[in-house]
């Protein structure tokens, strides 16, 4: 997943397509709309995200166990590499 997409999954465990934008545009002003779609699609076929229509514009998409589980990986690794604590883990 992105910093964008870790930083707005860990403020709240639940997520729409908006909130999840935002961030990644807040992260990297590059990630545009296509790739987001093709990004969570991914996941989604990877069953690390679940997704479920809120409304006729909005989808909101929840991590999985699995998904928390890669992340929560992810941040060991990193804490590991760095010899450094990341952080609050994502569990």
């Amino acid at each position: 997943m992105s910093r964008g997409g870790r930083r707005c999954e860990h403020n709240s465990d639940t997520t729409d397509e908006r909130a999840i934008t935002y961030a990644l545009e807040y992260a990297s002003p590059f990630v545009d709309y296509a790739r987001l779609q093709s990004t969570l699609a991914t996941l989604t076929a990877h069953e690390l995200i679940t997704s479920r229509r809120v409304d006729e514009g909005t989808s909101e998409f929840i991590p999985t166990d699995a998904g928390r589980a890669l992340l929560a990986g992810r941040a060991t690794q990193l804490e590991a590499a760095c010899d450094v604590a990341v952080g609050e883990r994502i569990t």
